[in-house]
């Protein structure tokens, strides 16, 4: 995890009561494991990107059809 990052010290504990407190309670119960790899993995993935001032400003570019 990110050393400055203010969630690092969730312990899985508190990873799963956020997902069931997000109506996730099946998934945790079924696929906890994996619901808090996810959780880690989208957090370190969420560090690497530079945080913006504009909240509306996507992270990627825009979806354009080809054809």
């Amino acid at each position: 995890m990110n050393s400055t990052h203010p969630d690092k010290d969730r312990t899985d504990a508190d990873i799963l009561a956020i997902a069931r407190a997000l109506g996730l309670k099946r998934l945790t119960e079924e696929f906890g494991d994996d619901v808090v790899v996810a959780a880690r993995v989208a957090d370190k993935l969420r560090s690497s990107f530079t945080p913006t001032d504009d909240l509306t400003r996507e992270i990627w570019p825009v979806m354009t059809v080809r054809g």
